[in-house]
């Protein structure tokens, strides 16, 4: 894929997603990873609506599916 993701340790904001993706080509794609049966929490459901709202993109990974499903999206 090329790029980077960067851990999102401390967020000013409760609920933001774990990581962000910063592709080569401009993209960038905020991720939230799961234990493949974890719940995401209300602020996290918020946080994912606001951000698509702003018309960015987020996704949730919880399997090497997701993963694969990811880059096959993004790369």
């Amino acid at each position: 894929l090329g790029g980077m993701a960067i851990k999102n340790a401390v967020s000013y904001r409760a609920g933001f997603p774990d990581r962000t993706v910063i592709l080569r080509d401009g993209r960038t794609v905020y991720v939230e990873v799961k234990a493949p049966d974890g719940v995401l929490s209300h602020l996290q459901e918020n946080m994912i609506f606001m951000l698509q709202n702003l018309g960015h993109n987020v996704e949730v990974i919880r399997s090497l599916d997701d993963i694969e499903r990811f880059k096959v999206n993004y790369g």
